[in-house]
């Protein structure tokens, strides 16, 4: 929407749909450089720049304030890549924000709302990340739910980064340095909690906030245009798993999430291989009737099966032959 916002100035209620690529750094759907304030903004596309300072509102931001402001679109950078803001410098405020895009970085800092943080003072406050925040060598120093790297020169110890009030999905820590100060509500939510209000202590919800829809059923802001349902197999609408045919569907999106839905009996043999999604078995109960293996051929590296329970017959012709899988290189 704009290059640069600059000191004293304020933009409010802009939004951005429209798909951004660059080889330049500061880049974000609202504005690149953020000098000013913005208010009530909304990013719902692409963001990708191949070097740093990336974010869904601001790429860079010194200074500034981001006031109830999201992102829904996917950001990709090199480096410092946030859902809000990819770089903060020099005392900025963000607050009652939250984002729901994948952040993605290769060679420095990912952060759900902030990526970097060089400031003596930023404050990021009242705000939540839903979005899956990765960075492409699994360092996950520099991966965090809230703010990626608070980077400091470790002769001012006394420069916290204030970190109140917000709520992440999953389990990555708040931040990989100790100067940041957590002392106040901030805190991994569950995907259950993270859609009941209550769980949202010290928000606004008469003025600013309001609870979703059930395409959405987390907080949004109110007065904004909003209209983003979850996509089905996502970490809050995953795929049900209701009869013996739905498990397909594994092996149609091996990286999605899946929970069963009610107890079910198995027939014919599965093939499912390779396996780098999330199944939750919520505690129902897996019969197998006479088939030469289990759920799994091979579960990858980063698959995720958790909270089932197996019974019944497994008659292997296999060497290697589990209840869950034969082959498992992630989590059970």
């Amino acid at each position: 929407v704009a290059g640069k916002i600059l000191v004293g100035a304020t933009f409010a209620e802009s939004f951005n749909y429209g798909n951004i690529a660059t080889s330049g750094p500061h880049a974000s759907g609202i504005s690149g450089d953020n000098y000013g304030t913005k208010l009530k903004c909304g990013n719902n596309a692409q963001i990708i720049s191949s070097t740093s300072a990336v974010g869904g509102i601001s790429g860079y931001s010194n200074n500034s304030s981001i006031y109830e402001s999201y992102n829904t679109g996917f950001v990709k950078g090199t480096g410092s890549a946030g859902g809000i803001s990819g770089n903060c410098a020099g005392a900025c405020v963000i607050t009652d924000c939250f984002n729901a895009g994948e952040i993605q970085c290769s060679a420095n800092s990912v952060g759900g709302i902030l990526g970097l943080s060089t400031s003596t003072s930023d404050t990021v406050t009242n705000s939540y990340n839903i979005g899956v925040v990765k960075h492409n060598t699994n360092d996950l120093s520099f991966v965090n739910g809230i703010i990626g790297v608070a980077k400091f020169n470790d002769k001012h110890p006394d420069r916290n980064v204030k970190v109140e009030y917000c709520y992440y999905l999953g389990d990555v820590a708040i931040a990989s340095k100790d100067y940041v100060d957590l002392s106040v509500g901030t805190k991994n939510l569950t995907s259950l909690e993270m859609t009941e209000q209550s769980n949202y202590i010290n928000w606004d919800f008469a003025n600013v906030w309001q609870m979703g829809t059930e395409g959405y059923p987390l907080p949004i802001l109110k007065g904004m245009p909003f209209n983003f349902s979850m996509a089905e197999g996502s970490i809050l609408n995953p795929y049900k798993i209701e009869e013996e045919n739905d498990f397909a569907k594994l092996m149609q999106y091996p990286e999605a999430y899946f929970e069963l839905a009610d107890d079910i009996t198995v027939t014919n043999t599965l093939t499912i291989s390779n396996f780098k999604g999330n199944l939750d078995g919520k505690h129902y109960t897996v019969t197998f009737e006479d088939t030469e293996n289990g759920l799994f051929l091979s579960i990858a590296e980063g698959g995720t099966v958790k909270n089932i329970i197996t019974d019944g017959d497994i008659i292997g012709a296999e060497k290697q032959v589990g209840a869950i899988a034969s082959i498992n290189n992630g989590v059970i």
